[in-house]
């Protein structure tokens, strides 16, 4: 009986272990709606730290550039301008907030706040404050960064 025991007490104790994201950052059931490319549509990029501030609007047609962003469940992202690779990157999410319609998070590289990705998503379209263009730490900068799935 004990050996029976033992036993169960070593089945259960590793059951948790099995429900936690991988330690290179995999994607969870509930992230799973990041999976794939997702395009950049067009980018505010409020800037003012004052009364004033000014909008300006950024998409590929002003800026002549196409980004994107590819999450794969393995836990890596890799960013693309104009179809050219310019970084692939492990990830962790540092923080996920379940909300009535969406989800928003951020995302860590090598454990670096300064190193993230911001946002949040519906599973079709997806806002980023980093990535391709960035807010500041300050609140001067401020920029929503709009993104749908490919």
């Amino acid at each position: 009986m004990k050996k029976s025991s033992l036993i169960t007490l070593i089945i259960f104790s590793l059951l948790p272990l099995s429900c936690r994201k991988n330690n290179a950052g995999g994607l969870e059931d509930e992230l799973s709606m990041l999976i794939g490319e997702w395009q950049w549509k067009k980018t505010e990029y409020v800037i003012g730290c004052q009364k004033h501030s000014e909008k300006i609007y950024y998409s590929p047609f002003s800026e002549s550039k196409q980004y994107s962003i590819s999450f794969h469940k393995e836990g890596f992202i890799k960013l693309k301008e104009d179809g050219i690779l310019t970084e692939k990157k492990i990830f962790e999410f540092s923080r996920v907030l379940q909300h009535e319609d969406h989800f928003s998070f951020n995302i860590y590289f090598e454990g670096d706040e300064e190193k993230r990705i911001s946002g949040y998503t519906n599973g079709e379209s997806m806002t980023l404050y980093h990535y391709p263009f960035k807010s500041t730490k300050d609140g001067c900068i401020n920029c929503w960064n709009d993104f749908v799935k490919k």
